[in-house]
Parts: C-alpha cells; sequence; structure tokens
C-alpha cells in the first residue's frame, strides 16, 4: 500500500540487509534440526519450506529455509527463551515448490512465517535475503505483518510497517532502534513482502494480502485512498492479494463516470485457491488525492491473458455513483501463484444512428435518431469500448418494430469503421424495421443471454434527429453498466 506507520515497529520489526555486509552481525548461525529424510534440514511447511531450530536465549542467527538459488538468515536478539524451546521457521513465495528450485521469476509476494512455542519478547530481529536466481527488476516494495490472533483488516491487519528496497538481488529493510517483538506460544505470525504498487499503474493502486479462511465469508474494503468493496468466498490456502485500481490495468479498458475511472479489482494468490463466491462495488468517487503515474503496466501489475476468458456480463445495480455486481461461475474462479483475475465495470451502448456509417454511442456524438417513419429500415449500433465482449449479440424488439426475416449478416458495408456488419461484438450492426403504425419500440441487446444495454425509438411520420449530446453512458436503463472477470496473470 506504500504507507509506512514508524509507531508500528513498537509492536514488530524486521529487516533485511544485504548479504555481504551484515550476515548477522556476530551472532553465530544455531545449528538446524534435521527432519526426517531431509539431509539438508529442508522439509514442506504448510505453504512452502520450513526448517526447526532451538531457539537460543540469546542472540543468535537462523539459517532461513529458502529453496535452492536463495539465501538468507535471520537474526534474534536476546530474548530469555527456556531451555529445549524451538524456533519454527516456513518460507512461501508465488509459484514456490516444496523442496524446487527458487523461481527464476518474480518471487513476490514473498511470506516468512515464525513460531515459537513460548510467549517471548524479542528485540530487533534481522534478516538477511539474497534473491539472486529472481528476476525481480527494481522497485520498491510493502513490508507488512500478520497476526493472527487478529481479524484481517485491509488497513491494520496486515500492519504496514514501511517499505523495502531492492539492490541488484539484496531486499533492504531496517527497523528504528529499540523496536521490540512479541510472539505468542504457537502461534504463527506472517512476515509479507509485497510489491509496492501505488506507483505501478496510470491511475492510483493499492494492496492487501488476506489469508484464505476456506468456505468462510471476508470482505475487503477501503484500501488506502479507494473505495472498492468485494465480498467473497475461497476455498484453499495461503494468501489472497488484492489489488484495488483508480481506472484498469493496461489491456482492460472500462467505463468511466464524467471524467472519474470506475475503480476496478485484481486478485492472485499465493497457493491454489478457489474463489466460489465474488460480489465486487465499484466506486466512481474521489476519495483522497489520485497521483497519477506515467506507468504503464511492469512487475506486479495485471496483463489479461492473450486469449483471455471473460466471463460476464453480470448486472450490475448503481447507487451514490458505485456499481455493484456478482461474479457467477459454475466451477469458481481458480487463482494460483501469478494467475489473477481483473474484476471491473464497463458499459455498452445501443442506439440508431443518423448516419450509419459513424458511430453514435461515443459520448458527446449527436449522430443519434430519436424517431423514424413507418415502413421504414433504420440501423442499431451496439458498442463495447472495452473490446472484451467479442462473441455475438442478440437483440430484442418490440412492437411497432421488428427484427424478423431480416439477415443481419449480410455484410453489406452500412457499418461505422470499427463495427462489424452483423451480431459479433464487440462492435456490431443491426438492420430492423420500424413497422406499419406509430408507437415507440424498445430495442434491447444482450450478450452471453444478459441485457447489456437499450434504447428506444419512435415511429412516426417522420426522422428527427437528437440535437443534445449522447447522455453519459451510467444512465439506466438506456445503458446501464454491467460487471465482467477477465482471467490473467502478474507479471
Amino acid at each position: 500500500m506504500g504507507v509506512s506507520n514508524p509507531r508500528a515497529f513498537l509492536a514488530v520489526a524486521l529487516s533485511v540487509l544485504a548479504l555481504s555486509g551484515c550476515g548477522g552481525g556476530s551472532a553465530g548461525v544455531a545449528p538446524k534440526d534435521q527432519p526426517a529424510g531431509q539431509n539438508t534440514g529442508l522439509g514442506p511447511g504448510p505453504s512452502g519450506l520450513t526448517a526447526v531450530y532451538g531457539l537460543s536465549p540469546s542472540a543468535a542467527s537462523y539459517e532461513l529455509p529458502f529453496p535452492r538459488g536463495y539465501d538468507g538468515t535471520t537474526t534474534l536478539g536476546a530474548n530469555g527463551a527456556p531451555a529445549g524451546a524451538k524456533l519454527t521457521l516456513n518460507i512461501a513465495e508465488a509459484g514456490l515448490t516444496a523442496g524446487a528450485p527458487a523461481t527464476t521469476g518474480d518471487p513476490f509476494p514473498l511470506l516468512i512465517t515464525f513460531e515459537v512455542p513460548v510467549t517471548i519478547t524479542i528485540s530487533e530481529p534481522t534478516c538477511v535475503i539474497d534473491l539472486a536466481q529472481a528476476a525481480c527488476g527494481p522497485g520498491t516494495f510493502d513490508v507488512t505483518f500478520f497476526d493472527p490472533t487478529k481479524a484481517p483488516d485491509a488497513l491494520t491487519n496486515p500492519r504496514p510497517l514501511g517499505l523495502a528496497m531492492l539492490n541488484g538481488s539484496v531486499l533492504t529493510f531496517r527497523p528504528p532502534a529499540g523496536a521490540t517483538l512479541k510472539f505468542v506460544g504457537g502461534v504463527q505470525y506472517t512476515f509479507i513482502f509485497s510489491r509496492d504498487i501505488s506507483d505501478a499503474y496510470p491511475e492510483a493502486a493499492a494492496s492487501v494480502l488476506f489469508p484464505v479462511q476456506s468456505n468462510t465469508q471476508q470482505s475487503l474494503a477501503d484500501v488506502g485512498p479507494l473505495g472498492a468493496d468485494v465480498k467473497y468466498q475461497a476455498r484453499g490456502s495461503g494468501f489472497l492479494q488484492w489489488q484495488t485500481i483508480s481506472g484498469s490495468p493496461a489491456g482492460v479498458q472500462q467505463l468511466t463516470h464524467g471524467n472519474k475511472p470506475s475503480e476496478s479489482v485484481v486478485v492472485s494468490g499465493t497457493g491454489p485457491v478457489t474463489l466460489t463466491s465474488v460480489t465486487v462495488t465499484s466506486d466512481f468517487s474521489n476519495k483522497g488525492t489520485r497521483k497519477k503515474s506515467k506507468a504503464r503496466g511492469g512487475p506486479g501489475t495485471f496483463v489479461p491473458d492473450a486469449t483471455p476468458i471473460v466471463l460476464g456480463p453480470f448486472p450490475a445495480t448503481l447507487s451514490h455513483k458505485r456499481a455493484a455486481f456478482t461474479v457467477v461461475s459454475s466451477s469458481g474462479l481458480a487463482v494460483e501463484a501469478h494467475k489473477a483475475w481483473d474484476f471491473g465495470t464497463i458499459a455498452v451502448t445501443a442506439c440508431v444512428p443518423k448516419d450509419v456509417h459513424q458511430p453514435c454511442g461515443l459520448p458527446g456524438s449527436t449522430n443519434v435518431l430519436t424517431s423514424v417513419p413507418t415502413n421504414t429500415q433504420f440501423h442499431v449500433l451496439v458498442g463495447d469500448f472495452s473490446g472484451l465482449l467479442t462473441a455475438a449479440y442478440s437483440i430484442a424488439v418490440t412492437a411497432p418494430c421488428s427484427a424478423a426475416d431480416i439477415n443481419q449478416n449480410d455484410n453489406d458495408g452500412d457499418a461505422p469503421s470499427g463495427y462489424n456488419d452483423n451480431p459479433t461484438g464487440p462492435n456490431a450492426e443491426f438492420t430492423l424495421l420500424s413497422g406499419a403504425s406509430a408507437g415507440t419500440c424498445t430495442i434491447t441487446a444482450s450478450y452471453n443471454g444478459s441485457p447489456v444495454a437499450q434504447t428506444q425509438i419512435t415511429v412516426g411520420s417522420a426522422a428527427s434527429a437528437s440535437s443534445a449530446a449522447v447522455p453519459f453512458a451510467l444512465r439506466p436503463p438506456v445503458n446501464a453498466p454491467a460487471g465482467f472477470a477477465v482471467s490473467g496473470k502478474i507479471q
């Protein structure tokens, strides 16, 4: 989230120092217990690799159980642990498989779990990590601390500790002098290193990791200055990383409310997780200052698959500049390692053009007919400016208009540039007949069986055009917003 709170170090501190410069200071490296059948001392943990040590009551360093290709130690200060006490360390990172070499891709988020059997207070713990095999790239990284004895909260648990800097292959994070950490016996505390994405997207963005609580309703709300809400249930273990973005990732164009972008939400995970239900509420209001960036993607950001799976559109409801929708999937949404989903809103437009060779659904367009003569063919343009809806639309028409016996696949060239002269999305042209009697026709375009756009035309004695610009796209029922989910990855 890119927000540092120095007072948080009074509760917990973790320092990541360069291998060549610190190496745990003068403290010796404690011997490692040898798990059965593991000559290296490494064994599969709950979500990665685990090592168990005798916990020294005085300052000592312990080798972190990284896979081959990484290296590191952690140093714990004097703590008064009783004789025979053990320290269990567990490492997990995106895509990590127990016993396998370190990933050559981006390893973040990186999780380090500490567990001791007794309650102790430790002063100035330090950690030394060299990610030599990882293709990390430059950047800054959020360091947060998750306390499982407290309820997850987007702002306070995981608790923001500050930013770590990556210099070459070495990640560095320093706590203030005198910082202490209290471990309660038998509790697994997790230190989380994740990319700071606040400047990774063109508009403001923030992220948070939440532990998966299988088959339990969980919620995400108000990450930093951003206000998108998510209510979800999931199956699996590990953590889900949620990114809230003011606007949308590159390659996924979404709608705006005036000149304010709709917030979208991206989810990825540290392990195999299935989202069984997801309800997203996108916010259109400015909550705090939104810092614009020249960034256009990069490590830690979402990119859609080359041929993405697009779920939806799902009907969205509008309330106080917010659009809410529920994602429906019979098999659930699979999230694993860098595999991710982007949730957002789009608006599909439907209108009757005065000039069939020009679009009529763009904001500010006056190329719109409001009435047509009787017994006249006219055209309807259906447009999805996100470019995501690439299958065919269907259209329904009320009397006196009709679409009966009209070949919608004539491809006779009577469509604007960028529109298909057939029902295929994202932009399509339809031909209709006004009928012999006067009246008002309601025209509804659907996609995957769900209505996505609606317009009306009056059938009268003469054609007339609108003298005003097309109204803003989020004015139901003319062009109501719809929700969708797009498959992709965290690069």
